[in-house]
């Protein structure tokens, strides 16, 4: 009996492989072969890896043995200075805070190192044009030309000048009075009408900044402050204002403005000019000097060349 129980059940086992359909044994036999490509595939990823780990082992140790060889090299090529070291080794403290101004990840940078462009020693020609509209009678749109020579990046000192006579335009006030008055309101009643302006100036420029437009470009620029004396050129009714005549008067200068840098050489100027001289004599300030003074106020879009 126990010698034909094994034999029973071997035979037992075949009659029911034998009696299983055909589509169950073949998905048994598809199921075993997935299992056994999943299990090869898993191998070969971890011996790969092992590999690659090993590969990065020796390569550690390729460079902590090169490390260690310059190290000695280095060491004895510094065998000579050998009291020089022992020197500065005496003060760690001051070896550290030497190392952190250059690695450490606390290192204060401030966001401007000096400027990028400087002027220091360089002449600036360039030309501008603006509008000066603070008069009741005219309305101007002056063309002039400037020149400075530049002591430092702060200083400079120049010339500059404007024409404005023909570009010169009646008020709405103006035209309104003449239309409205034409006998008693004659060309010879209305203001100072300016022909030129020059000046010797002095330029200051105490801030320099820069300017990240869209984020995308880095403009330089500096603020500046204007001072001068000079002449202005004008057409002049006299006292009676029965006719009208030239005449020149002193003016003194008064302004700032702002110098953006395109390239090194060339910058663009925003400038705002108040000019302070004495205008006509009429029947209200009777010719006295601080009643008659004027102030215009000019606009200037301006571009300069440095060289």
């Amino acid at each position: 009996m126990m010698m034909n129980r094994p034999k029973y059940s071997i035979c037992k086992r075949l009659a029911v492989m034998t009696l299983l359909p055909y589509p169950e044994r073949s998905a048994q036999t598809r199921r075993r072969l997935r299992t056994l490509m999943m299990a090869l595939l898993v191998g070969g990823l971890l011996s790969v890896s092992g590999n690659a780990f090993a590969q990065d082992d020796a390569a550690e140790n390729d460079v902590d043995a090169v490390s260690a060889t310059s190290d000695d090299s280095a060491e004895e090529a510094a065998a000579p200075s050998a009291p020089v070291l022992q020197l500065a080794g005496g003060d760690r403290s001051a070896i550290e805070t030497k190392m952190d101004s250059f690695w450490s990840v606390k290192k204060d940078l401030s966001s401007v190192e000096g400027r990028k462009y400087t002027r220091e020693g360089k002449f600036r020609a360039g030309l501008y044009t603006g509008i000066l509209s603070s008069q009741p009678f005219y309305w101007y749109i002056p063309v002039g030309l400037r020149a400075t020579y530049f002591l430092s990046d702060n200083f400079g000192v120049g010339i500059e000048g404007s024409f404005s006579g023909a570009t010169s335009f009646n008020t709405e006030l103006s035209d309104y009075l003449e239309g409205a008055r034409p006998t008693d309101f004659t060309e010879a009643k209305k203001e100072d009408r300016f022909l030129w302006r020059a000046h010797a100036v002095a330029t200051w420029h105490p801030l320099y900044g820069k300017l990240a437009f869209l984020q995308r470009k880095l403009t330089h620029f500096d603020l500046n402050l204007v001072a001068g004396l000079g002449a202005v050129g004008v057409d002049r009714p006299n006292a009676v204002q029965t006719q009208v005549d030239g005449a020149v008067a002193p003016e003194l200068l008064l302004g700032g403005g702002v110098d953006i840098f395109l390239t090194e050489s060339v910058t663009v100027q925003l400038d705002g000019r108040f000019y302070i001289y004495q205008a006509a004599e009429n029947d209200i300030n009777n010719g006295d000097f601080f009643q008659s003074l004027d102030a215009p106020s000019e606009f200037l879009l301006g571009v300069s060349y440095l060289f």
